[in-house]
């Protein structure tokens, strides 16, 4: 399995990214490889969602099961509430 087969749930297990899944599904976003900068940069406009949630989240794609380069995620240029 490529990591971009992976599912969303499969690799945001964790509680803290409950609202980040949500929005994938609400998207009918369902694996890494459908998560591209434009999703990033649209779910860091969602209320609630701050610098350190995606700061988590960025780590996490770039991480052993990313699928996205580092550099297309630069945490800066995304929008923080």
């Amino acid at each position: 399995m490529q990591k971009g087969d992976i599912s969303i749930n499969e690799a945001f297990t964790e509680s803290k990214f409950r609202l980040f899944k949500t929005y994938c599904e609400e998207q009918q976003l369902f694996y890494l490889k459908d998560i591209d900068r434009e999703v990033i940069e649209k779910f860091a406009e969602v209320k609630g969602i701050g610098g350190v949630k995606m700061a988590a989240i960025i780590e996490r794609l770039a991480g052993p099961v990313g699928n996205l380069q580092l550099e297309l995620l630069d945490s800066r240029a995304l929008k923080k509430k």
